[in-house]
């Protein structure tokens, strides 16, 4: 109940471009955004993924199991600043980059947060035209103890702050500088795959 009290403070706030809340359910096959202010954003497409239940009965997720299994959508224009945070259940870590949000392609300023293989949370970020991408990784943070269980994971970046910020479970993971504080482009981008 505080959750769902909470989500229309949430869906709310001036900055918000995107919210899923996961409460479609069997049979949907969308994510609607909840986010008030959203603009050009619609909403998510779901490819692949199954509904199943989330963190407490009566709240939905969706399961990512297959390599395909996705959530498509665009967050056109550039964005001076990003926040991203996610409740996530992995239960494993069998493949090199496992995606949380991945912009489609790998062009101009185009961001990749990802786990990878070894536990690490990475925030890659693009360079600009002839520049090389740069990798923002917190410590290994998922280790066999942490799988099957919920986490909540977010990434921050600041460029008035010039850096990169990690967080799990609302703890900060790692501070990291910024080489380049550049807007950000994320463009056509997938949840999942």
């Amino acid at each position: 109940e505080r959750w769902l009290a909470a989500a229309v403070e949430r869906n709310a706030s001036p900055g918000l471009r995107v919210r899923f809340d996961f409460q479609e359910g069997d049979g949907i096959r969308s994510l609607r955004n909840h986010a008030t202010g959203r603009g050009l954003i619609e909403d998510g497409s779901i490819v692949g993924a199954a509904w199943t239940r989330g963190r407490w009965p009566g709240k939905n997720a969706l399961e990512f199991r297959n390599v395909s299994d996705r959530v498509r959508l665009s967050v056109p224009g550039e964005l001076e600043s990003l926040s991203m945070a996610v409740w996530v259940r992995v239960h494993g870590l069998d493949r090199a980059f496992n995606s949380l949000f991945m912009s489609e392609s790998w062009g101009e300023r185009r961001v990749h947060w990802q786990i990878t293989r070894q536990g690490v949370i990475r925030l890659g970020v693009a360079g600009r035209a002839g520049e090389r991408h740069v990798d923002y990784d917190s410590p290994v943070f998922f280790t066999p103890e942490r799988f099957g269980r919920w986490m909540h994971l977010a990434v921050v970046f600041d460029p008035a702050a010039r850096e990169i910020r990690h967080y799990a479970n609302g703890e900060l993971l790692a501070r990291l500088p910024v080489k380049d504080a550049s807007p950000l482009r994320p463009g056509t981008a997938e949840l999942g795959n």
